[in-house]
């Protein structure tokens, strides 16, 4: 099921743990390929980047698109959206699959550097307000950026 990343944080367990219900800015919805969970948990993320930690427009855009790829590739890695349960049991494995795919595909190092930062963040996240902790995302080296 894809659920749209840029539209009213609901109300409920996830928002109120975080203590925020606001709207994101009113922008063209991105689908994600991920559970109900996963998806309000993107919305808070993309709303603290853009409010809190005042991200650049353009470094938003790039971290939402590096999750929506992220996310693609856990769809047919599992087989269906991943959850946050999911992602609680992601291994170094499936992260290096996502890497070497993003890499086979043309991917620069750069990309994949920021891809890995953007993950790193969004996994930091989710341990802060406590619905994970899983330091697989941390254990993979960031690739080699030329400078």
């Amino acid at each position: 099921m894809e659920f749209y990343v840029r539209s009213v944080i609901k109300t409920g367990s996830f928002s109120e743990k975080l203590g925020c219900q606001m709207r994101l800015p009113p922008e063209e919805p991105v689908a994600f390929s991920a559970s109900h969970d996963v998806a309000q948990a993107i919305r808070a993320w993309l709303l603290q980047l853009a409010t809190e930690k005042d991200y650049a427009e353009n470094t938003l855009e790039a971290y939402e698109r590096d999750l929506r790829q992220f996310f693609a590739h856990l769809t047919t890695h599992y087989g269906h959206p991943p959850s946050l349960a999911d992602l609680n049991t992601l291994s170094v494995q499936i992260i290096r699959s996502f890497m070497a795919a993003r890499r086979a595909e043309g991917t620069s190092s750069r990309s994949l550097s920021r891809a890995m930062s953007a993950l790193r963040t969004f996994f930091r996240f989710l341990e802060r307000a406590e619905f994970l902790k899983n330091r697989a995302i941390m254990a993979v080296a960031l690739p080699k950026v030329p400078f």
